[in-house]
This record gives C-alpha cells, structure tokens and sequence, in this order.
C-alpha cells in the first residue's frame, strides 16, 4: 500500500474540495427536485474522504513503529499532535475573523463552532491519535479481534444514527450528541484500524487482497451507486431527512469507502495520466484542507456577484479548479519564500 497511499490521499483531498464546491450548486435545488440529481451524484463522490485519511493516518502510524518492530511511544503522538495544533487553531482564527468582517457580528458560538464543528476532522484526528498507543498494542497482538471490535463500534453507532434519522424513538436531549463530539466520532471507528492493520501486516493483506483485485474496483462502483440510491431516497423525502440522510457515515457510503480503501491498497502499481500531479495532491493535504474553505468562499462570492444567474454546470467545475489551485499556489510561495520558516506552522 505504500507506493498507493499519496493517490489515495491526493483522490481524498480532492473529493473533499470537489464536495465543498459542489454543495454550492447543490443548496440552489429544493430537496427532491430531480434536476438536483446529478449534483446529487456528484455529492456522494466526496463522502469516502475522512475515512480516507483517518485510513491513512493509521497506515502511517504503523509505519513510525517500523512495521511493529518497535513500542509507539508517547513523543511520537506528541509530534503528530503539535502538528496538527497550530495550523488548525490559525486557520480556524482567520476562518472567524472573516465571519467577523462579512458579516459585523461577533457571534462567539462561531468561535467555537469553527474549529469543532467546521473543520471537525482535526479534533476527530486527535481523538484517534490519544488511543493509539492502546489500538497499536492490541493490532500487533490480536489484529483480527480489533477489526471486529472496531466494526462493532461503528455499527452500533450507524444504528443510532439511523435511529435519529428515521424514527422517534430517541429522546430529543440525545439527537445533538449525535450531530457531534463522541458519538459522532464512533461513526468513523472502524477506518483508523483498518489502516492500522494494512500497515501493520503488508505481504498478508496483500495476499489477501490478492484474491479480491479482479473485483474490488467494480464492487466499489457498485457501492458508490448504492450512497447515490441511498442518498436519493433522503432527497426525495426532503424535509429533516436531507441533507442528513445524504450524510458520508450511512452506511452505503461506508461500505463504499471500506471498498475504495482496499482497491487503493491492493494496487501497489497503479500508474494512470495525471498521477504525479495527484501525487503531489497527496503531499500538500493538510495545507489543502485547511485553506479550501476560505478559498472556496471567497471565490464563490465574486463569481455569484459577477454573475448571479451562473449555471451550476460552470460554477462547479471554476470553483473547484479555481480552489485547488490558488489553495496550491499559496502552499508553494509559502515554501519558496522566506515565509517558508512559518509553513509548518500553517500547514502542519
């Protein structure tokens, strides 16, 4: 998986921005009105990203004990942690400030809604990296035992995510402790453990990916066609079922990203037009994904100010070059220059 993990992570963070710039389009439609289907389509492309990098994350915590070969100590965590801190807090910081400036109120539910609810994978990212020592031990020792209890975890939150979703059953005080925090982070319990293990046990995961090549790429098609099925189902109850019911934890979209996860893996070789500039993607995910949202804002605003009646079939695609790229250009003049002394700093 090694030679796989920067495509895999490039094609993550991308299909973060693609998903970012499509709901652009996507808010413009009334919930299950079916000229909003294939923006619909679009929005399911992105919902394998989290589980993604929380893949590959533990994929490289796997890698910093040499395959096993040595105890995960705390100043590693530590190091990970740090680099994952500052970047965030300055980004959330110029994140609100915006909101201050755009809109002359200082709402401080912003403030803290900004780093924990906005960019929510980072808290979401720590949270695995304080068990991890406790996850190492138990994947190097029993692998299989962890999966499964991983996979229970998050089964048993999936329900009560659909539990919320789609029934009354549940008392009203517990529906905003599924929306956030721990609850919410059960949902993505399984994909750090996975990665853990890949990284952990490389020539028997490919052994036994081996057997499942030939058909892992078109049962992840089939999987993403599911998460379009799934998701068109919530679009066209509408009401408090979208866009929820769209949401990337159900379970549709799981399955797809468990399945797009092991066809990275089990392509060792993968060589197609456009992998060294996905590649390079990969390198600067962080960075990316801290900066998108600000990028994808601004543009969007003095695209809709231009020109208000822009089709969603110009807007985003502009949006979404328009993002990665200026979100690009500012990691490289950040480097190149003598700011470069504050890159880590600002993009980990």
């Amino acid at each position: 998986m090694r030679r796989s993990v920067p495509l895999l992570s490039g094609f993550a963070i991308l299909a973060v921005v693609f998903n970012h710039a499509n709901w652009h389009v996507l808010e413009r439609f009334a919930s299950g009105d079916p000229a909003g289907l294939p923006y619909l389509i679009a929005d399911q492309v992105g919902k394998c990203a989290i589980a993604a990098f929380l893949a590959i994350a533990g994929y490289f915590i796997a890698y910093a004990t040499a395959g096993g070969k040595t105890e995960l100590r705390w100043p590693i965590i530590n190091a990970r942690l740090s680099n994952l801190l500052w970047p965030w807090l300055i980004w959330s910081g110029v994140d609100f400030a915006l909101h201050v400036a755009l809109t002359r109120q200082v709402a401080w539910g912003e403030l803290v809604a900004t780093p924990f609810v906005h960019y929510y994978f980072i808290p979401l990212l720590m949270a695995h990296y304080l068990v991890t020592p406790w996850l190492a031990r138990w994947a190097r020792h029993n692998p299989r035992r962890l999966l499964l209890g991983a996979a229970l975890v998050q089964v048993l939150a999936l329900a009560l995510f659909y539990a919320r979703l789609y029934s009354t059953l549940l008392p009203a005080e517990v529906v905003p402790w599924l929306q956030v925090g721990p609850l919410h982070y059960l949902r993505f319990a399984f994909f750090f453990s996975l990665g853990l293990v890949l990284g952990l046990y490389p020539l028997a995961t490919q052994v036994w990916l081996a057997r499942l090549k030939p058909i892992l790429p078109w049962l992840t098609l089939a999987l993403f066609s599911a998460s379009v099925g799934e998701a068109w189902i919530a679009y066209g109850r509408g009401g408090e079922f979208w866009p929820l019911g769209g949401d990337q934890t159900k379970l549709t979209s799981t399955l797809f990203s468990i399945s797009l996860i092991l066809t990275f893996a089990s392509a060792e070789h993968l060589r197609f037009p456009g992998d060294r500039l996905l590649t390079r993607f990969g390198a600067r995910t962080y960075g990316l994904y801290l900066t998108h949202y600000i990028f994808l804002g601004a543009f969007a605003r003095v695209l809709e100010g231009i020109w208000p009646t822009v089709p969603g079939w110009v807007l985003l695609p502009v949006l979404f070059v328009a993002t990665a790229g200026a979100a690009m250009v500012l990691m490289e003049v950040v480097a190149r220059t003598p700011a470069r002394k504050l890159y880590g700093y600002l993009f980990g």
